[in-house]
């Protein structure tokens, strides 16, 4: 993002560490001089914020935007016969993201036995709140149900994964032996010295990014939260309540609201309503 006329340095070094650390390279040793830096253009910002606020200068700033249904149903058209693991993975990472509303945290923290598959086409996934919970719950159930005969289907698209996801860990096993260890995260890194392991909150926010890029021609405005964002916001134009929408996210206020332009919520039909909405402005 970027405020008054350059980018957010400290974003720019998160970054930097969370590709270091998906690859497995070493940060280079913190000797002060980078803490040094940043404070140094910080403190350069505030100043020249301090003296447009002075002159009366408006700063505009990218407006976040939502992922729509008509860009997840773009990505899969583009890709109808593209099967290799890393497209599987992460148009499953788009889908589930975008019905369950989860946080970019959430996505990542999925764990294999967060995932339920029940009878009548309907899955079943528990995500870990990250945010304080004034009911004292650490944890929602939400119920997925099937879209029968669409490629958009966010279940569809995690069984199709998980099953690609078992193979490739069969595969490194026969190619790594003991020096690949498989975390059991349902979302895993898939290349480089961290296969396997975790991936990081960054590499899902690079998912949305490539997703907004190549069915909008632009990456600006978007990130992980933004599957969130844009699953609530389809939940809205669904038809569906406050109160139902607050399940699903784990809201416990109408503080959801600020992203629109029983614990196991088991919707028939939501995901066929919130793939067929049109584009959200």
């Amino acid at each position: 993002r970027r405020v008054h006329g350059f980018a957010d340095p400290r974003r720019i070094v998160g970054a930097l560490k969370g590709v270091h650390a998906e690859h497995g390279w070493l940060w280079p040793p913190v000797s002060g001089r980078l803490e040094l830096v940043l404070k140094g253009l910080e403190k350069a910002r505030g100043q020249i914020a301090v003296q447009e606020r002075a002159q009366g200068v408006r700063v505009d700033r990218p407006r976040r935007q939502p992922v729509s249904a008509a860009m997840l149903r773009s990505w899969v058209d583009q890709h109808p016969m593209r099967a290799d693991d890393l497209f599987v993975r992460n148009t499953a990472v788009l889908l589930v993201g975008f019905r369950a509303l989860l946080r970019g945290k959430e996505l990542r923290d999925l764990r294999l036995e967060d995932v339920h598959f029940e009878g009548g086409g309907r899955c079943t996934v528990v995500k870990r709140l990250h945010k304080t919970d004034t009911t004292g719950r650490s944890q929602i159930r939400v119920t997925m149900d099937a879209v029968l005969n669409d490629k958009a289907c966010p279940v569809r698209a995690l069984q199709r994964w998980l099953g690609a996801r078992q193979r490739w860990v069969v595969a490194q096993q026969e190619r790594r032996g003991s020096g690949f260890q498989d975390e059991h995260f349902v979302f895993p890194t898939l290349e480089g010295a961290r296969a396997g392991r975790q991936l990081s909150e960054d590499a899902v926010s690079k998912i949305v990014k490539e997703l907004a890029l190549k069915t909008r021609g632009s990456s600006e405005g978007f990130s992980g939260h933004c599957l969130r964002y844009g699953g609530a916001t389809a939940m809205l134009l669904a038809g569906k309540s406050d109160s139902e929408i607050m399940l699903v996210g784990g809201w416990t206020s109408d503080a959801f609201r600020r992203y629109l332009h029983g614990e196991a919520l088991v919707a028939e039909g939501l995901s066929a309503a919130m793939l067929t909405v049109g584009p959200l402005r």
